[in-house]
């Protein structure tokens, strides 16, 4: 996880010559780095080939030309693919492809707790399952949020003078974060933060003189209550999971274990810490750890689900790739690879993703933190075709 402009000084030692499938995967990784990912993968390869001359104009003057590429939705790893774009297939200058491509999953963690719980609507919203053609764009499941928060803010009248300013996609995905043990607060921090981020100017920002903090966590109820409809068995298993970790501790548990589908196993383990205050000349207040306290079962218990949705994200890079034997950089739910590689790399992530979520891995994670059905009854999984996965095109996008 870094800046734009620090992924745009990826470059691998090793690159690849170009056939028309890696040209067509470079192509699309220019014009996703100019348009964003919300377009479909011929529009994203189309932009590139009709915008030859404006990507010659940044590639070979990028100073001069700064108000053309700062535009782009990643400007710095659009100028680093322009320039190698340029060199490679426009001028040929260099025979040889240096930058890797990148894929991103599409909201990992609810893409994993749908399919976990062979959620339809869920799957179909975090582009597990493949679209209706191929024609057709990537599901953008913040998109939906908002169009439904909108809705739902129109149906009340101490909402409705909202609509109007819930036009910012950013806010629908504001969310997220709940997946990762935010709060309602964190979620309408964020929607704050949507709001002027979003303006072009101090003076064109919304927040506080239109859009009020109170305005600001009405919108964060209103997401939030959009979300669990976008992805109803997502967040179920979110509230899920919190139950399971209250009943594991009330069992007795003071750290939580469990095995991964790539067969690592888990531990999560925390301390209350002692510390003393020291009131410094020139630093202030210094707080010092002054040593190891008794296990803090109260921070096991609101990190169980982000650790264990984090936990099946490395175990699908592991289980995809650990014989992987060519040019890639991962983290977290991101890979990049050389364009001649995307097609076999997005294989084996499908062919990963089927595998480990195969079963039914909660009951599984209940079962390893010693709670039995009786004190948490098993979350039902719906009707789902999780094979229908091997067909996804935008499943990592």
């Amino acid at each position: 996880h870094s800046t734009d402009a620090e992924k745009a000084l990826l470059k691998f030692a090793d690159g690849c010559k170009m056939d028309k499938r890696s040209e067509w995967w470079a192509a699309q990784a220019v014009g996703a780095a100019f348009l964003g990912s919300r377009k479909n993968l011929q529009e994203r390869v189309q932009w590139t080939y009709d915008n030859a001359e404006l990507i010659t104009e940044v590639a070979e003057n990028p100073y001069e030309t700064s108000d053309l590429w700062k535009e782009a939705k990643n400007e710095w790893q659009f100028m680093q693919l322009a320039a190698e774009w340029h060199k490679v297939v426009l001028t040929k200058q260099e025979h040889v492809w240096h930058v890797p491509i990148a894929a991103d999953a599409t909201a990992s963690g609810l893409q994993l707790l749908s399919s976990i719980l062979r959620d339809p609507v869920g799957m179909r919203y975090s582009n597990v399952l493949p679209p209706t053609s191929a024609s057709a764009p990537p599901e953008d499941s913040y998109i939906t949020v908002l169009d439904i928060a909108r809705r739902m803010a129109a149906s009340r009248p101490d909402t409705a003078h909202l609509v109007e300013h819930m036009q910012y996609r950013s806010i629908g995905k504001t969310t997220m974060v709940l997946l990762y043990g935010a709060t309602f607060i964190t979620v309408g921090d964020r929607v704050i933060k949507a709001f002027i981020d979003e303006a072009e100017s101090k003076e064109d920002c919304l927040y506080p003189n239109v859009v009020t903090k109170k305005d600001c966590g009405l919108i964060a109820k209103l997401v939030i209550a959009a979300s669990r409809q976008v992805f109803p068995a997502g967040f179920a298993a979110l509230d899920w999971l919190s139950k399971l970790a209250k009943q594991a501790v009330k069992n007795g548990s003071t750290d939580f274990c469990w095995t991964t589908p790539s067969n690592d196993h888990i531990k999560i383990r925390e301390y209350q810490y002692n510390s003393h205050d020291i009131r410094t000349s020139h630093l202030g207040k210094v707080r010092v750890a002054t040593g190891v306290g008794e296990p803090d079962t109260n921070k096991i218990q609101t990190s169980l689900a982000p650790n264990y949705i984090h936990s099946f994200d490395q175990s699908l890079l592991k289980v995809s790739f650990s014989d992987w034997d060519k040019p890639i950089a991962v983290i977290h739910d991101c890979i990049k690879v050389l364009p001649s590689d995307m097609d076999a790399a997005l294989d084996r992530i499908r062919r990963g993703f089927h595998t480990i979520c195969q079963g039914n891995p909660l009951d599984k994670l209940a079962t390893e933190l010693g709670v039995d059905e009786e004190q948490l009854p098993r979350l039902k999984q719906g009707n789902g075709d999780l094979t229908k996965v091997l067909d996804s095109i935008y499943l990592f996008n």
